[in-house]
């Protein structure tokens, strides 16, 4: 559960009194963003898997500090050898409900600008299709997630940046874990549907 500490961290901090944000800030409003990402996956005793992540996010600012976001997503697939086998790997989908905390500047480099840091912490759930010369197995999981990033906005439209651990399970002496770090594009409608 080591990887759970920034988060909750990140949220904490987030917490803490910041600077006086823009009066729309205060609002409520819903968002969308569209990121690619590189995902990895990686299990004791195997080579790490090397996947793309293509993602779909909605949320909703609850107010300055909150927000409640979903994830939906699918990742590209990956091969290593796993004792002389060729074994495939691919990420299906996953979906993921987040709880966000935020703190947002206002640094006034340009007009309407804002600076947000982000930690998030939610679950997830995975279908994953493993494959190797013989067999095809799919399977699927729930999860603890956990993520970090960073926005930056320009009036409603930001780039964002982020990492966020989907999965990360322990049993019986087998640690496995699914990160994703990713890039992509922020639109908030303000208020738009309230």
């Amino acid at each position: 559960m080591k990887f759970v500490l920034v988060p909750v961290l990140a949220c904490a901090l987030c917490l803490l009194p910041g600077p006086a944000p823009a009066a729309e800030d205060l609002d409520s409003s819903w968002y969308m963003a569209m990121a690619v990402g590189a995902m990895r996956y990686q299990q004791d005793g195997l080579q790490d898997y090397d996947l793309n992540d293509y993602r779909l996010v909605l949320g909703k600012n609850l107010n300055r500090n909150f927000a409640v976001e979903a994830h939906a997503g699918t990742g590209s697939d990956d091969t290593q050898q796993v004792y002389g086998l060729p074994v495939n790997l691919s990420v299906d989908y996953y979906v993921a409900g987040f709880l966000r905390a935020n703190l947002t500047f206002a640094p006034q480099l340009w007009d309407n600008n804002r600076l947000r840091l982000y930690g998030m912490l939610g679950g997830t759930f995975i279908e994953t299709t493993s494959s190797d010369p013989v067999t095809t197995r799919s399977g699927s999981q729930g999860s603890i997630a956990a993520g970090v990033g960073m926005e930056i906005f320009v009036d409603n439209l930001g780039i964002q940046i982020g990492y966020t651990r989907y999965v990360h399970e322990s049993n019986n002496d087998n640690d496995y874990s699914l990160d994703s770090a990713h890039l992509g594009f922020i639109y908030e409608f303000s208020n738009m549907f309230d």
